[in-house]
């Protein structure tokens, strides 16, 4: 086609960016007998593509339309007979994409998580996290019971208390 593709390669073959899109908003309005339905859809991940996104509306219809990759939300606007029943981003599941976004983490704790936690690692582990801002409560309650397990009682309370914070927060605390 003659079509630079610079722009995909270097994402999924040559660097670590992640795919990961949300619906942000829908709605469906009825105008002059047909419904305009908007969608919203945000880039979350650190990688832009077009993604796929689905619209399907009651009377069991639907229509394909792309997310842009040039900006971070893509409005899509679908006309139809029927309101908007459900949206689903990459019907086809042919895209490695993330439902949540990855965590930020500092350079010295990503290369500290790489290679898995034993426990004689389990104190200089937590040295290096315990000040990240980690929103996965995942993370900080196996880390806690890990420090649990090895007997340091405080750094495991200081975990708990972190999963206990980001609960309140309204981010899932890992089934116990």
């Amino acid at each position: 086609s003659g079509m630079d593709l610079s722009w995909f390669f270097d994402q999924w073959v040559r660097s670590n960016v992640y795919l990961c899109y949300q619906v942000e908003s829908r709605e469906s309005k009825q105008v002059k007998g047909v419904y305009i339905s908007s969608v919203k859809v945000k880039q979350l991940g650190t990688m832009s593509m077009p993604v796929p996104i689905k619209a399907v509306f009651e009377d069991g219809s639907s229509m394909v339309a792309f997310t842009r990759r040039d900006i971070e939300t893509t409005k899509l606007t679908f006309n139809s007979k029927t309101k908007l029943k459900e949206v689903i981003l990459n019907p086809d599941h042919k895209l490695a994409m993330l439902e949540k976004p990855v965590p930020e983490l500092s350079k010295e704790a990503a290369k500290a998580l790489a290679w898995g936690w034993s426990l004689p690692d389990i104190g200089p582990l937590y040295e290096i996290l315990k000040d990240e801002n980690i929103p996965s409560s995942d993370i900080w309650y196996r880390l806690g019971m890990y420090l649990y397990d090895s007997g340091e009682l405080n750094k495991a309370l200081n975990c708990f208390r972190k999963v206990d914070s980001l609960h309140k927060e309204g981010t899932t605390c890992p089934r116990v």
